[in-house]
């Protein structure tokens, strides 16, 4: 999970936070009896009486609901990518499902910062039914965290990369994380539970560490590459941990999505107790439910009810 704690007014005046968005997704999709990937939106549209259309809507405008007499009516982004637009569709049901208000128009369409409260639950509640834990994890276990497999899930399961990038850490075995940078900082990141394990904690609002493949890519304007390095380049103390980097840089958002693992487990044993490139302390809904699948990169579009 994206580590921001937020927390938001549900229906009838309740708290909603993500924790309580994640736990009320996974509810939904185990009531459904969803058992396949990709997953049939029809199943979730039919569950919450919805009718869903395509129209010609602004660029940074990915989608809305409307509520009718005959029940919510989802309108999509015609122009968007078919991955986009299921991930829009998810969202919006997660509006209908959490009681949650739109709040769009704070940030443009593909930037993560300033994402409202409200919009990261009902991402949260999309990234799950879109991407189910169990089905996802027995899909992805056991392939190597790559870009490439990333792509080949990407494809498999009509998702998109920044969120299916964002599940296959949190899902992962291994002590490995997933970054997203913009203009040069941290936006946010998720960890495998074997990263957190060993306080590998990446603090969000840091600049993209110099020695990093993504600081790299950013400074040259290159599209993609990868670096084997000391794991002090990204964590205090581990300079003695071998760390595989796997960047993407993206300069129409300014911005670059990182894949990082350690390349020998062992070497771990021997860390401080308190490693991580700050003393801040980590946001206990970095991990939620474990083991819980990542916050989806998708960016903040406008969303209207």
């Amino acid at each position: 999970m994206a580590e921001s704690g937020q927390t938001s007014q549900a229906r009838y005046g309740g708290v909603m936070d993500e924790f309580e968005a994640e736990l009320r997704a996974r509810k939904f999709v185990q009531e459904i009896g969803v058992s396949t990937l990709p997953v049939d939106l029809g199943l979730y549209v039919a569950r919450v009486g919805a009718k869903v259309l395509l129209e010609d809507l602004e660029p940074d405008e990915a989608g809305y609901t409307m509520t009718t007499p005959k029940g919510p009516i989802i309108t999509l982004n015609a122009q968007d990518r078919a991955a986009r637009r299921r991930f829009t569709q998810c969202h919006e049901i997660a509006h209908v499902v959490l009681g949650l208000p739109s709040q769009h128009g704070h940030a443009p369409e593909w930037s993560y910062a300033r994402r409202p409260p409200a919009e990261i639950c009902c991402d949260v509640f999309a990234a799950e039914v879109l991407l189910p834990y169990r089905l996802f994890l027995a899909r992805a276990a056991s392939l190597p965290l790559t870009f490439a497999t990333v792509h080949q899930l990407a494809s498999d399961c009509f998702a998109s990369r920044e969120a299916v990038a964002s599940r296959l850490v949190a899902t992962n075995r291994l002590p490995c994380a997933y970054v997203l940078g913009e203009n040069g900082h941290v936006r946010h990141a998720i960890r495998s539970s074997a990263l957190r394990a060993v306080n590998g904690y990446i603090p969000t609002g840091t600049l993209l560490p110099p020695g990093s493949a993504a600081h790299t890519l950013r400074s040259t304007r290159e599209g993609d590459g990868t670096l084997t390095s000391a794991g002090d380049v990204w964590f205090d103390g581990w300079r003695d941990v071998e760390l595989e980097e796997s960047s993407i840089f993206l300069p129409e958002y300014d911005q670059t999505l990182t894949l990082l693992h350690c390349t020998d487990q062992d070497e771990l044993e021997y860390l401080p107790n308190h490693a991580g490139r700050s003393e801040e302390p980590e946001d206990p809904d970095d991990e939620l439910l474990a083991p819980l699948d990542g916050h989806p990169t998708f960016g903040s579009r406008r969303r209207k009810r």
